[in-house]
């Protein structure tokens, strides 16, 4: 990703760490406090606590600054116009329905005031790549309102198409979505991991990995999408004016009753499908993508559970778990 230059922070008279203001990096609302109050999405996250910065250089800012949806929290990048993660609470009722993808379209992050640090349809439009949901549409079944609330573009990332977005990626939430219904109540957490600033491929060991498997997510030829002269030629050059590309994404589940967390990380490009893949499956193939939540946090700068005691919880986020996705 190109190297821009972060503009200046601001601290509001008396508000204390959640009244900061960046212009141009932090979430700054243009809706009334109550209405993207983090302790309004409390409930979400009473199990796990709210993401914390554990790095001093990576895009965006340092301070935990979340935007408060219905039934998602995220907490957006105003360099990168992404959100660097988003947390679900996901019950059985709320992903059991009849209700179908909406017909709907993104739309802008309405508690952003600032046009020049959120992502619009015009950076994704002709430029191949997906509007990619972080917290899925599908998630939210039960209500066709809720799955419509999904569609705006702090909860998306730019995402390969049909060969990751709308196949592995899709069978992915599906099944997270039936380990909700099967297990009654998960938290699950996703986002990008950006791209190496210095243009390399980002490399999980294989000694590193406690699931025994290296992990590479490869760099990009482009650093940022913002749209197109038409859908064969998608603008090139951005002049760190678009929506930054993730170099892969990551998918966190944890389930309190069982006491187990999984953590993905796959890569941003076209995957193989069953057939190219020798057969298979879908469980064995994202098991290929598994990584320990320590490995994860060293590299997108976040301490994810920081209301576990870490000391008692090594095992839980430094070990690899059992797979609770069948």
């Amino acid at each position: 990703m190109k190297n821009l230059e972060l503009p200046l922070c601001m601290k509001t008279p008396g508000s204390g760490a959640l009244g900061a203001l960046c212009v141009g990096i932090l979430a700054c609302t243009s809706a009334p406090v109550s209405a993207n109050e983090p302790a309004h999405c409390a409930w979400m996250t009473e199990a796990i606590g709210i993401p914390q910065s554990n790095m001093d250089e990576r895009p965006g800012d340092f301070h935990e600054v979340p935007i408060c949806h219905d039934r998602f929290l995220l907490r957006h990048n105003n360099l990168t116009k992404t959100p660097d993660w988003v947390i679900e609470r996901l019950t059985a009722d709320l992903v059991t329905g009849t209700n179908t993808r909406p017909k709907v379209k993104f739309q802008p992050e309405p508690n952003i005031s600032d046009d020049n640090v959120r992502a619009d349809d015009e950076a994704y439009l002709r430029s191949q790549y997906a509007r990619g949901h972080q917290a899925a549409s599908a998630d939210f079944k039960s209500d066709e309102q809720l799955m419509k609330n999904t569609f705006i573009f702090s909860n998306a990332v730019p995402q390969e198409g049909s060969g990751f977005n709308s196949s592995i990626w899709s069978q992915f939430e599906n099944r997270v979505q039936k380990l909700a219904q099967v297990r009654g109540e998960i938290y699950v957490i996703t986002g990008p991991v950006y791209q190496d600033p210095k243009g390399k491929d980002i490399v999980f060991s294989e000694a590193q990995n406690p699931c025994g498997r290296e992990i590479r997510l490869p760099d990009l030829e482009r650093d940022m999408v913002c749209g197109g002269l038409n859908k064969s030629t998608p603008n090139l050059k951005c002049d760190g004016h678009g929506v930054a590309i993730p170099a892969g994404l990551y998918k966190i589940i944890y389930d309190p009753a069982m006491n187990r967390i999984n953590a993905y990380v796959m890569p941003n490009v076209d995957h193989p499908n069953k057939k190219e893949r020798g057969g298979l499956s879908t469980e064995n193939y994202l098991n290929t993508w598994r990584i320990s939540v320590r490995n994860l946090e060293d590299r997108v700068g976040y301490t994810f559970f920081p209301d576990f005691d870490r000391h008692r919880s090594h095992a839980l986020l430094e070990s690899c778990p059992a797979s609770m996705i069948r």
